[in-house]
């Protein structure tokens, strides 16, 4: 027994919660018996997923690297490469605790099944010569979704659990992180977290049935005794960002259109507001057109920007805002 061993099994001695399995070289009995795996992927990974059971992985190595994609074709959503971020794994499996039913639902969309047949297949190809296409063992990708379409080539619907990963690497692209407030990277440990808490409304706008860019809007509500003087207390602000650097300005034009219209209809008392970083030109001239207008430092609304968007000095940044549907002129 290493040194090391010895000093991590004791520091669990007086800890009725924690079980330290040893010498162990099956682990399907604990497989099969747990309701979360937290650890290193490897072969572990398909018997978690043909006992449909959630789990948290990172890799310890570099042949443990796996594109987040190819793992979600399996079932798996839940995969850190790098940065594992030890200080989130309690809150996140809190969060999968209090979503356990969300979480486990990720298990059924994917377009591979791990069933435990791999074995017999291996054998069938050895004496037989041949197999049964993969096809067989294949399924279309079969998640409804409900979408608004826009057009013959565009369509938006809400963004769906599967979405996790995609929308944090496509956040995460230089390309829009250079105009954010927080430009550094996201880390997934915690993006995981805030997509079950999150009271965001998001949703994907489709061009020929691949997802161009992502847009969200949420209703932020003034804490008590701040900015008392106000009577708007609720105010909505929102944004979207690109899948990829070469989306076109007409993608954007249609997602905030839609955005714009949708609000209108389902909140037409509350004023938008929002920061444009002064080095984006485009989207500020997007903005102007769609009615948003310039909030000076007169403005009551200046303060609100200010208290919302903390990071985002005047220096940097557009303070603007769009009147509400039932204070409008169109």
């Amino acid at each position: 027994m290493t040194d090391n061993k010895q000093q991590l099994l004791s520091l669990f001695e007086q800890d009725d919660w924690v079980e330290p399995i040893t010498d162990c070289y099956d682990l399907y009995p604990h497989i099969a018996a747990c309701d979360l795996y937290i650890g290193a992927a490897g072969g572990v990974l398909y018997q978690l997923l043909a006992l449909k059971k959630p789990a948290v992985t990172f890799s310890l190595s570099a042949n443990q690297q796996t594109d987040i994609s190819a793992l979600e074709g399996i079932g798996h959503y839940f995969h850190c490469d790098t940065d594992m971020e030890l200080a989130q794994l309690a809150k996140l499996v809190q969060t999968i605790e209090a979503n356990y039913d969300r979480v486990t639902a990720l298990l059924d969309i994917n377009t591979i099944a791990i069933d435990g047949m791999g074995a017999s297949r291996v054998a069938e190809v050895m004496t037989h010569g041949c197999s049964k296409p993969l096809e067989t063992y294949t399924k279309p990708y079969s998640q409804q979704h409900q979408y608004e379409r826009l057009n013959d080539n565009y369509r938006v619907r809400a963004v769906v659990d599967s979405d996790i990963n995609h929308y944090l690497d496509s956040r995460n692209l230089a390309a829009n992180a250079k105009n954010m407030i927080a430009t550094t990277a996201i880390p997934r440990l915690g993006h995981y977290h805030w997509w079950f808490t999150s009271s965001r409304d998001s949703f994907a706008l489709e061009h020929n049935e691949q997802i161009s860019l992502y847009i969200w809007h949420q209703v932020y509500q003034l804490d008590a005794g701040h900015l008392a003087h106000l009577l708007q207390r609720q105010f909505l602000i929102g944004g979207w960002f690109v899948t990829e650097q070469s989306t076109s300005f007409q993608d954007a034009m249609l997602a905030l259109n839609w955005q714009l219209e949708h609000c209108d209809k389902h909140h037409p008392d509350t004023p938008w507001i929002a920061v444009i970083h002064k080095k984006n030109n485009y989207v500020k001239l997007m903005n102007d057109y769609l009615g948003f207008e310039d909030v000076p430092l007169t403005h009551e609304y200046h303060d609100v920007i200010g208290t919302f968007f903390a990071g985002a000095s005047s220096d940097d940044f557009h303070y603007v805002m769009r009147q509400p549907q039932s204070r409008r002129q169109d």
